[in-house]
């Protein structure tokens, strides 16, 4: 009988030491610190937006900070993780909002009840860095507090206790803007934890300056990420993000510049018969609203995109057909291509956008089209790209993506069509 209980006691020990083994692989810690290249061998980076693309979670930490990737535990879980930071939260009376903004642009900062009714809202105009805003007058219940601005779009929930019959009000309180320059850069060495397990996706876009730059990452190990920060702007001073895949570098947003590259004016043509029958570069906004330009870009007809005063910022240029098809095989093929390049989640792209995992850091978007006789289409359901390569004297080869797979589709279309443009480093 002994023997007996040997035999069936040593698997479990095995079992039990294995389960050991697997609980201290995910509940490792990772460290991670930053550096920077850039053009200018005197910039480093500001602040860096760090984003668990797997649990949805995004922390900005800033110059000097170590991030710790690690599991928070039960006892943290009520710690804010969001770029938007309230206290106190629960609150009696008064929370503060903070949260750092990356570019300067006009914000909105809105307070919905549970029911998605709007009680109150403020708009500012803000530079980059950080802002502290106080909310009071809510009465007992939960609430979402929403800022929305330039390529900025975060939620976070507050809780109020109070008894309160006062009216809801926001209230701008202070501001202490992101230093330009190096010798003014936070160095607190101060570890920021965010929430991790083994297996998640991390992405990274760092700020420099004028310069922006994503990396994508998979920790497995303590290590130091680099950004390799390069110059793309355009005439009209849009200052592009930029991200590494393969031996190609992209931009990591859509072109949005109303100039070519000799400060030429490019029409805008809202009228849809017009549009229609150009044989001229034009752009335009979707459905003619300036607004959606600034999450989508610009909408570019072939003839803006082949011009010889070049759309693309200078050391960039549009990318020819085999340029995305190179894309394409590095990333396993067009079947596969379209979950690694489009944005995660429900923010741009339609809700059947649930397999795509952004691991490339490309945030492709949904920008839609201008098509047969200048109206607008697909805006939520389709990204579609220009490529330089002409398929005979009308017509033009694109790509595109739909939210409901990973697809990345080839075809022609004519060149008085409107499709979004990204660029390719020279």
């Amino acid at each position: 009988m002994k023997n007996k209980y040997r035999i069936i006691l040593y698997p479990l020990i095995g079992l039990l030491l294995m389960m050991i083994s697997s609980l201290n692989i995910y509940a490792q810690n990772y460290f991670v610190s930053f550096a920077a290249v850039a053009p200018n061998a005197t910039t480093t980076y500001d602040s860096i937006l760090v984003q668990n693309l797997t649990k949805g979670i995004s922390k900005m930490i800033y110059h000097g900070e170590v991030l710790q990737l690690g599991h928070l535990g039960i006892d943290n879980t009520k710690k804010d993780q969001s770029v938007l930071d309230l206290y106190p939260n629960p609150c009696s009376d008064i929370s503060d909002l903070f949260f750092s903004t990356f570019e300067n642009g006009d914000y909105q900062i809105t307070v919905f009840d549970v029911s998605g009714r709007k009680l109150v809202s403020l708009s500012n105009h803000l530079e980059r860095g950080k802002h502290r805003y106080s909310i009071r007058g809510l009465h007992q219940g939960i609430y979402f507090i929403n800022v929305n601005g330039k390529n900025f779009n975060y939620t976070a929930k507050l809780v109020s206790q109070s008894t309160t019959s006062m009216q809801s009000a926001i209230e701008y309180v202070s501001s202490q803007y992101e230093s330009t320059s190096q010798k003014n850069l936070k160095t607190t060495n101060s570890n920021v934890l965010v929430d991790f397990s083994f297996g998640d996706l991390m992405l990274y876009k760092g700020y420099s300056y004028n310069y922006k730059k994503i990396v994508t990452d998979l920790p497995t190990f303590s290590n130091t990420i680099t950004f390799y920060f390069w110059q793309c702007a355009d005439t009209d001073s849009n200052n592009y993000t930029t991200v590494d895949i393969g031996n190609q570098t992209w931009m990591a947003e859509n072109l949005k510049t109303t100039h070519f590259n000799n400060s030429d004016t490019i029409s805008n043509v809202m009228d849809n018969t017009l549009w229609n029958s150009l044989s001229t570069a034009a752009y335009c906004d979707y459905n003619n609203i300036a607004g959606n330009s600034d999450v989508y870009g610009k909408i570019y007809n072939f003839y803006s995109v082949s011009d010889s005063r070049k759309l693309c910022p200078a050391g960039w240029h549009l990318p020819s057909d085999t340029e995305w098809s190179v894309l394409m095989s590095y990333l396993g093929g067009e079947y596969l291509a379209g979950k690694k390049l489009k944005e995660t989640g429900a923010s741009h792209w339609q809700s059947t956008n649930t397999a795509s995992t952004n691991e490339t850091g490309f945030t492709a978007l949904p920008g839609g089209d201008r098509g047969n006789g200048g109206s607008f289409y697909d805006n939520g359901n389709y990204g579609f790209w220009w490529s330089a390569t002409e398929d005979g004297s009308n017509k033009a080869w694109i790509r595109y993506m739909q939210s409901a797979n990973s697809i990345v589709s080839r075809i022609s279309f004519s060149k008085n069509y409107g499709f979004s443009v990204r660029c390719l480093k020279d």
